[in-house]
């Protein structure tokens, strides 16, 4: 596993649909660790960089609707 910190719109996309891929990896594997540094250098990248919108007063960025969506499903 080899997870870097997303810096480019171009990072940010590959880690996205990396992240499509292994959601539903088992937990404790190589791939669920991954999944939860793709979620943290994501969730930095919204933060500093992507549109946010508002809603009751917190940001929600794009990862964050994915996870509501996939844990509702």
């Amino acid at each position: 596993m080899k997870v870097k910190k997303i810096h480019t719109e171009i990072r940010y996309r590959a880690a996205l649909a990396r992240f499509l891929e292994i959601c539903n990896a088992p937990e404790g594997s190589p791939e669920a660790e991954e999944l939860t540094y793709l979620k943290q250098f994501m969730e930095e990248y919204e933060s500093t960089t992507c549109l946010k919108e508002k809603d009751n007063g917190k940001s929600k960025g794009f990862l964050k609707k994915i996870i509501k969506y996939f844990s509702h499903n």
